[in-house]
């Protein structure tokens, strides 16, 4: 006849192994967590890389479309001021004036967004570390 000790002692040892295997599951469940937060995020992070980099290229092709429909549509104004139009000096040099901060206006608007320097890398980066901390990589 076993004595209480040991009937004590072999419910602890069930316990601790029971536990055991809990504390296996748990880990198992946590680490597909926090796998599937990395791929999600770095899926997610992709994606808008990719979208940015096809809005930065539409937009660069907008602003040269309409920078070379405004300058073509300037110089036949001046080509046909005579002929047609009949405008005073003020006003063409107004409708110059207004055209060149137009056009550099714009250009420096797509330049600044597509060759913005580091500062949209060092934003990544730090929301990178950030996101890296939160997830304990």
């Amino acid at each position: 006849m076993p004595n209480i000790f040991d009937r004590i002692n072999e419910n602890i040892s069930s316990s601790i192994d029971s536990f055991d295997v809990k504390a296996n599951f748990e880990n198992q469940v946590f680490t597909k967590s926090q796998d599937y937060q990395k791929k999600t995020f770095s899926d997610l992070y992709n994606k808008r890389y990719n979208l940015n980099t096809k809005l930065r290229s539409f937009l660069s092709l907008w602003a040269v479309a309409a920078v070379s429909f405004w300058l073509y549509s300037v110089v036949q104004i001046l080509h046909n001021n005579d002929q047609d139009y009949c405008l005073s000096d003020s006003v063409l040099i107004t409708l110059l004036t207004t055209t060149t901060v137009n056009v550099i206006g714009i250009l420096l608007i797509v330049m600044h967004d597509i060759f913005n320097g580091k500062s949209e890398d060092k934003k990544e980066t730090e929301k990178l570390s950030k996101m890296k901390k939160l997830l304990q990589i």
